[in-house]
């Protein structure tokens, strides 16, 4: 009888090591992931109100590339700053209660002749 229990119990201890593991596998994808999404969309904001002049533009850009993300585009001097943060799940789905946020920062230089001014 407790062979057989030992064997349950060992499966059961397996099984709860193997999703925990998996859990932190999924949880850093999703860090990576929304990493790289992040800078893509802060890269292409500063670009978009570098060329057109607009920082709202550049916003809009962004938020079509990450519809979830708090963009923020600000010009400073000659610089379009643009920077893109996404909430990251670290557990479970979407909402979960442990979460981190991933942020991505963009410049890029206005170009006067290129953009509206």
């Amino acid at each position: 009888m407790s062979r057989g229990n030992a064997v349950i119990e060992a499966l059961l201890l397996g099984t709860v090591s193997v999703a925990m593991v998996v859990s932190v596998i999924l949880g850093a994808v999703r860090m990576q992931a929304a990493g790289e999404q992040a800078e893509q969309a802060a890269r292409h904001a500063a670009d978009v109100a570098a060329r057109w002049g607009e920082a709202s533009d550049g916003a809009d850009a962004a938020r079509r590339l990450s519809p979830l993300a708090g963009v923020t585009v600000v010009r400073s001097g000659d610089r379009i700053v643009a920077t893109v943060r996404i909430e990251v799940p670290l557990i479970g789905p979407a909402g979960s209660p442990i979460s981190t946020t991933v942020t991505g920062r963009a410049e890029a230089r206005i170009a006067p002749h290129r953009s509206a001014r």
